[in-house]
């Protein structure tokens, strides 16, 4: 698992949107699209893995 995130400007400097997002692989060389995790604005930051589970820490940034 790869832990990513993206901001989304559409042409200007005003922030229109932040998101995390995950990209799975299973031999950790093909991976999937981005995949969306967490609500807009929540901000996966830290994830680690145990016995097969994986567990993340996030937080919520602007409103």
């Amino acid at each position: 698992m790869m832990n990513g995130c993206g901001s989304v400007y559409l042409g200007t400097k005003e922030l229109k949107g932040k998101r995390s997002r995950g990209l799975f692989s299973a031999d950790g060389r093909i991976g999937t699209v981005p995949q969306k995790i967490l609500n807009e604005g929540d901000w996966r930051w830290r994830v680690t893995g145990h016995e097969g589970v994986a567990y993340g820490a996030a937080y919520r940034s602007g409103r």
